[in-house]
């Protein structure tokens, strides 16, 4: 699966921002969580490629922090939801 990523930040505020803005809330299903964060995963490794691209480094490397927390994130909900626990169980 393919997630589109429409706005991609070039700080740590604006990327938080936008997640921010899509954040479905703490009584979302599971599925819109795992797409919440998926789309999360994609604009930070997008934002990390462009920055390398651009010629530019940064020593704390928030872009792959953000992109494993993320995906991490990702794995985590979509095991809540093969395993069917609970949406409570869920945080």
């Amino acid at each position: 699966m393919t997630t589109e990523v429409t706005v991609v930040p070039e700080t740590l505020s604006a990327a938080q921002r936008d997640m921010n803005t899509r954040n479905p809330g703490p009584d979302a299903e599971l599925g819109q969580m795992i797409e919440f964060h998926r789309y999360n995963a994609e604009m930070f490794r997008l934002a990390g490629e462009r920055l390398r691209e651009q010629g530019q480094t940064e020593e704390d490397d928030w872009t792959g922090w953000c992109f494993t927390l993320q995906t991490n994130a990702v794995q985590k909900y979509t095991r809540l939801l093969r395993s069917g626990t609970a949406r409570a169980e869920q945080h």
